[in-house]
């Protein structure tokens, strides 16, 4: 959280937060963000961070969703175009298979205003 003042209201996307989303959560903790969202592949995930939200009451200080996201379904991301400042991906580059529909899928999910210092 050394750098917590890039995500400063600004909106935050987590791709392939996995089980945990512990990203997501610090970001959603520590930092002045507008919104963060918590995203996955795998419905179980998903389902298992929405627990971990509400169980420790994370949308009090910063309001926080999680939902599914398949990076090669554009039909589930296409609500989500253009409305993300921040993108936040760790281990995304997992799968082979994977690794275009990601970089395609954040190009797609992007705001405008992405500056090269978000990028750290």
């Amino acid at each position: 959280m050394k750098n917590n003042y890039v995500f400063k209201q600004k909106t935050v996307l987590e791709l392939g937060g996995g089980m945990t989303c512990l990203a997501s959560f610090a970001v959603a903790k520590t930092s002045d963000a507008m919104l963060v969202a918590c995203t996955d592949g795998n419905p179980a995930s998903v389902e298992n961070v929405k627990r971990i939200i509400e169980h420790n009451n994370l949308s009090s200080t910063c309001p926080i969703t999680a939902q599914v996201l398949d990076w090669k379904n554009e039909s589930s991301f296409k609500e989500m175009e253009s409305m993300w400042d921040v993108i936040l991906c760790a281990d995304c580059l997992f799968f082979d298979d994977g690794r275009e529909a990601l970089v395609d899928t954040m190009r797609q999910i992007t705001t405008r205003n992405v500056s090269r210092e978000m990028f750290i």
